[in-house]
């Protein structure tokens, strides 16, 4: 299922710089990420599959005119968001703005039939790289 995301009419202020999307490379983190690509953004993409990840930046760079960054790694891991941080701004990304995607809701069902277990994912999943990103 595509996610369409549109700030149509909507001047983010963000045509020229930088933007760390991440988990960017599917779902509604592409969506946000073509989005801002085609408001004119450059984006620094983090996402834990290289190859996708890769082709990912290489099309929204080809379609929107813009420079992208491809960041490999596990939102879920502390050190892989800070590891992806720095190599973006080792590269020269200078950073104006946040977008955190990661995580799949639905991996365990139905929101009243998920274990304990499933909460405990999504924390480290989706909550904790928002934190982590945010630092």
């Amino acid at each position: 299922m595509l996610i369409e995301i549109s700030f149509q009419g909507m001047d983010l202020g963000l045509k020229g710089k930088w933007v760390l999307v991440i988990g960017g490379s599917r779902g509604m983190g592409l969506s946000v990420a073509e989005s801002l690509a085609a408001e004119g953004a450059n984006l620094a993409i983090v996402a834990r599959d290289e190859a996708r990840l890769t082709a990912v930046a290489e099309e929204l760079a080809a379609a929107h005119g813009v420079r992208t960054q491809a960041l490999p790694a596990d939102a879920s891991d502390a050190g892989g968001i800070d590891a992806a941080v720095a190599t973006a701004l080792e590269r020269g990304c200078d950073l104006a703005g946040l977008a955190v995607c990661s995580g799949p809701m639905d991996s365990y069902g139905e929101l009243h039939t998920q274990p304990d277990e499933a909460f405990d994912f999504y924390y480290q999943n989706i909550f904790m790289p928002v934190v982590r990103s945010a630092r």
